[in-house]
């Protein structure tokens, strides 16, 4: 009887530590099993964060992020600020509300991205990023990148002309550098980034007075005595001075003209040391001398209108109408 006892015991036993084992192999497969799915999560949450961030990257390049200092775009809060020096480029139409007036919807929108097609991608690929679209243009900011600025501006100027069409004769860019905030506005609900500096308005409007100066790309002149030696490699003239009234002070402005045309710019070259003299002698007041060398410059390129600009210029003042301080371009 106490052999079957023990016998009873031991298959007791064996039981329970059946069912231990059983169970714990369960729990050790469920465990697996939870794991796995953890790790799925993870891995679709990461997924869906990228994705999230693809997203955001159309509309705000990731490159104002690393402006802002932060890595990606979930850690933007309103608020965030930073500030940080820039050359502005503007380019754009000097005509585009006239030509939104004559065209129907879908033209406008096939013009607007057909420049829009050789403009960005000469942008990004010298080390710019885009601010902003502005009517039929852009404004595009490059931190700290003088040359790559300027340079940049003359590729877009050389592809529109190498397109040949007269609907994009009037394409201008302005460039100036300056100081540049940027910040997250908004609300919870509804936020953005938003870019705040007095030298973007101050290259809009210098590429607005391009045309007056038959000059394509219209150039703040500390922009190239900044550059140094690498102002050298590019070909410009003095156009003029600037009042800027919230300053109180004036800026020379300049053409650099290798964006012109071929045939434009061997003409500005051949008459690059008399205009200049003669707009050097307009501001010191010496008007008859000046218009002399405006009439010089016409007889070798009688389309500068520049040059006959500033003859106006000299004419109305010879002839009382004007003062030649009442000419300054005011902005």
């Amino acid at each position: 009887m106490e052999t079957i006892g023990n016998l009873q015991i031991w298959v007791l036993f064996l039981i329970v530590l059946a069912v231990c084992a059983a169970l714990w192999l369960r729990l050790r497969r469920r465990g697996r099993e939870d794991s796995g799915e953890d790790r799925e999560e993870a891995a679709r949450e990461a997924a869906a964060a990228r994705e999230s961030d693809g997203i955001f990257e159309w509309m705000i390049p990731k490159e104002l992020l690393k402006l802002l200092k932060v890595k990606s775009y979930s850690e933007l809060e309103v608020g965030a600020q930073q500030y940080f020096s820039a050359v502005i480029l503007d380019v754009n139409k000097a005509d585009f509300s006239g030509v939104v007036h004559n065209k129907k919807t879908e033209e406008v929108f096939a013009s607007i991205n057909r420049m829009l097609g050789c403009v960005l991608p000469i942008i990004y690929g010298r080390g710019g990023m885009v601010d902003s679209f502005e009517g039929g243009g852009i404004s595009a900011l490059f931190p700290e990148a003088y040359e790559q600025a300027l340079t940049a501006a003359v590729s877009v100027c050389e592809e529109i002309n190498a397109i040949g069409d007269e609907e994009y004769a009037t394409v201008a860019a302005g460039l100036t550098m300056g100081t540049v905030m940027i910040g997250v506005v908004g609300h919870e609900e509804r936020m953005t980034i938003l870019l705040l500096s007095e030298a973007k308005e101050f290259a809009g409007f210098l590429r607005s007075i391009g045309h007056r100066y038959y000059a394509k790309i219209v150039v703040a002149k500390d922009l190239l005595d900044s550059m140094g030696e690498g102002a050298s490699r590019f070909n410009s003239r003095i156009l003029g001075k600037i009042y800027i009234r919230s300053l109180g002070t004036t800026a020379v402005i300049c053409d650099v003209f290798d964006g012109d045309k071929v045939e434009i710019r061997n003409k500005k070259r051949r008459t690059r040391i008399v205009f200049e003299k003669g707009v050097e002698l307009f501001w010191d007041g010496r008007l008859a001398e000046a218009r002399q060398h405006f009439v010089e410059v016409l007889k070798l390129d009688a389309a500068d209108r520049a040059a006959s600009f500033y003859l106006l210029r000299c004419d109305g003042c010879l002839n009382e109408e004007e003062t030649w301080q009442e000419y300054m371009e005011i902005y």
